[in-house]
């Protein structure tokens, strides 16, 4: 369904609806929106700025402690790229990969205290429970601490190396693992490594180490496909361990 609104409307909708299909629904279209306006300044040769109207957003999304976690959680998360690249009729990828990663990063930088806040109030510190109340709050507190990895500096090293240490499931663990998934610091190398290391006999697990080392968004991410096809665990003749990395 297509609808005339304005930015400001879909941000009041986003912070405001009392159905949360709407307010997540409005905060996609805000994200998106931005997304593909910095490709299109790309493209023109200007540099990216972030959208004033994502910010308020975002802020007051931030600001919702009452809210069921879930929606927080999905209403924060910036849309997939492959997602917002097929809106239009010509695909930019590298634009479209640039502007995800700017707003991670500026959103994480502008709002860090307040993604702060959040991630220490969210974190579960009970014994583990696979409950739906603890699986938004965990979904939650890890949508924050990925925009604060994105600033990947040496205090969200120790932010997301300290939830990994913490970690009593394998949602926190591969939030923490997520976090640092961009980073050429050596934090990220560390978590990696030890991660491997433990589960590098469980298949299923050793998956989506995998994966993650394939969606790294680094210089270097093609070099280091290629010689993951070298390591021991990768077996070209099972289907999920070449899904996972190709």
């Amino acid at each position: 369904i297509e609808f005339e609104s304005t930015a400001q409307q879909r941000a009041f909708l986003a912070a405001n609806d009392s159905d949360p299909v709407n307010r997540w629904v409005a905060a996609q279209s805000i994200h998106s929106t931005a997304m593909l306006e910095i490709a299109a300044n790309l493209r023109a040769g200007r540099q990216p700025a972030m959208p004033a109207v994502l910010l308020d957003v975002m802020r007051a999304l931030l600001a919702d402690a009452s809210s069921d976690p879930a929606l927080l959680a999905l209403a924060r998360t910036l849309p997939d790229p492959g997602y917002v690249a097929a809106l239009e009729v010509t695909m930019d990828v590298d634009g479209i990969a640039t502007a995800h990663r700017f707003l991670r990063r500026q959103l994480g930088l502008q709002l860090r205290e307040a993604f702060t806040l959040r991630f220490e109030e969210r974190r579960v510190r009970a014994p583990y429970a696979p409950t739906p109340a603890q699986t938004g709050t965990r979904k939650l507190a890890n949508v924050c601490l990925g925009y604060l990895g994105a600033i990947d500096d040496e205090d969200s090293h120790a932010l997301a190396t300290a939830h990994f240490d913490a970690a009593d499931n394998m949602t926190d663990t591969m939030g923490a693992l997520a976090a640092l998934r961009n980073s050429s610091s050596d934090a990220r190398e560390q978590l990696f490594a030890r991660f491997e290391a433990k589960w590098r006999d469980e298949p299923l697990v050793l998956d989506k180490w995998f994966s993650l080392e394939a969606l790294a968004w680094r210089n270097d991410a093609l070099v280091r496909i290629r010689s993951l096809l070298a390591h021991p665990r990768f077996n070209a003749r099972n289907p999920n361990r070449v899904r996972a990395l190709v």
